[in-house]
């Protein structure tokens, strides 16, 4: 995981201490986790660059935070042409690369895309190709290919949100318009939300319904003509699961814009769904449901995806076993911007959009939604591209802030998830009205607060890392 830091633009002496401060970490470690009142654990499964970002609390501090800093206003759609906004960097290059030699044409006489992203020595007008910026793939050839990858049932499964009945879970499919011919029936019914993806990763459809299980039990749902068994255990029994987060994963023939070194080093794209499997169906596909883990989640920076690509590989490589189980995931630094921060956003981002309907948590976008509610479960208030000039091509607008942040349980086990990507006091009503409901609820014996960024940079507002939000 990267640390993440402030956006104001800042002067050169500043600026010099910001990118001293960019130094990229790596932790490598697990612990099993136990609750006061139950046995509520969580599996930490961290490969190299998977960090897991996420504190345990109870209640949030009542004395409030301190303002946020006044900073000067700046638009995000206007770059500095004079001073670079990014720190260049090798494992950056190929992504860099790309929207040098997209962004070229856009721009007015005297503008250089390549003094944005400081890569003028290395990457220019004058490039052509990306080829040598970009990962060889023969380092990847013994990677799995996306075309030897046999397409699953892109099935996403997430908690309710907490402010509605236990029982419920979010279940919904993610259909590609290149390969799927038919729209995926729940039962003998259609789902209750079906429509293209928006704004970005528009080659994918989601499908996506709030249904009723019965906790304690196992309850077999027809999805899509495949017969999926949902289970959750009973409110304020203990729950098992697994988190991991930067998941860096490369593909033969499938450029990584970003380097995935340890990715390609572990076999991560083989060996990640394998583990999980062996987590999540207890280590045989017809054990006991009992000893089988009860979630999963991903805390951000998930894949390193720009295009939504290396996301469906990865899932189609998932079983039905994991697919099956709740998702608790959180929007990461390099989920809004593939390069890691708004300085060098460009249109080409996803700004959040591919991954709030491909993980289609269920968010406090979809507070008012209850089963058989046909509207879409998403604010989709927030154009990435509102206000861009034509001749334009950097930075964007990020997904609106309902969309990143919820709060469910399961079992004994609460769970706040949010992004520190948005100011604290937008977000501190919310983890106020989440937390008193959580207090609230019986069952509840621990809180787990999901976030990803442990430091102010590369997009985190004042205060909004996860270990001040928890104090």
């Amino acid at each position: 995981m990267e640390a993440c830091a402030a956006e104001p633009l800042l002067g050169d002496a500043e600026r010099r201490i910001m990118q001293m401060g960019e130094m990229e970490r790596d932790v490598v470690g697990g612990a099993p986790l136990r609750s006061r009142l139950g046995w509520s654990r969580a599996l930490l499964l961290v490969p190299p660059l998977l960090l897991v970002g996420f504190v345990t609390t109870l209640l949030l501090s009542s004395q409030g935070v301190p303002p946020p800093p006044q900073h000067p206003s700046h638009s995000p759609h206007e770059p500095s042409f004079e001073v670079p906004s990014f720190v260049y960097r090798p494992k950056y290059a190929c992504a860099i690369c790309a929207d040098i030699v997209s962004a070229e044409p856009l721009l007015n006489a005297g503008e250089h895309a390549c003094s944005v992203f400081g890569a003028c020595e290395s990457i220019n007008a004058s490039t052509r190709s990306c080829r040598e910026f970009c990962p060889d793939l023969a380092e990847q050839a013994t990677m799995p290919s996306p075309v030897d990858i046999a397409p699953t049932l892109g099935l996403r499964v997430s908690k309710a949100l907490g402010s509605k009945p236990y029982k419920l879970l979010r279940v919904s499919v993610v259909t590609r318009d290149d390969r799927d011919t038919s729209t995926p029936l729940l039962g003998a019914k259609r789902f209750d939300y079906s429509a293209p993806f928006r704004f970005r990763w528009t080659e994918n459809s989601l499908h996506s319904s709030l249904v009723r299980v019965v906790p304690g039990e196992t309850t077999t749902l027809d999805v899509g003509g495949v017969p999926v068994r949902l289970s959750l255990p009973h409110s304020g029994e203990g729950a098992a699961g697994i988190m991991i987060a930067d998941t860096c994963v490369s593909y033969a023939s499938l450029t990584a814009l970003v380097t995935c070194t340890y990715g390609v080093k572990y076999e991560l794209a083989r060996r990640l769904p394998a583990l999980l499997d062996a987590f999540m169906s207890g280590g045989n596909a017809s054990s006991d449901p009992s000893s089988e883990l009860s979630f999963w989640g991903m805390l951000g920076d998930n894949l390193y995806d720009r295009t939504g690509e290396v996301s469906s590989s990865f899932f189609d490589s998932l079983s039905l076993a994991v697919k099956s189980k709740p998702l608790l995931t959180v929007l990461g630094n390099h989920d809004y911007w593939i390069l890691g921060t708004p300085r060098a956003a460009t249109k080409w981002d996803q700004f959040g959009n591919g991954f709030m309907q491909f993980y289609a948590q269920d968010s406090y976008a979809a507070s008012e939604l209850q089963p058989g509610s046909p509207e879409a479960p998403f604010d989709f208030s927030s154009d990435p591209d509102h206000g861009r000039a034509h001749n334009n091509p950097f930075g964007g607008q990020k997904v609106s802030l309902p969309n990143t942040f919820f709060f469910n349980q399961i079992g004994n086990s609460g769970f706040i998830g949010f992004s520190g990507a948005y100011p604290i006091v937008e977000t501190l009503p919310l983890l106020r009205d989440a937390c008193a409901a959580l207090a609230q609820t019986p069952g509840v014996d621990i809180v787990w607060l999901l976030g990803h960024w442990d430091m102010e940079n590369l997009g985190c507002k004042a205060h909004m890392v996860f270990t001040l939000i928890s104090s």
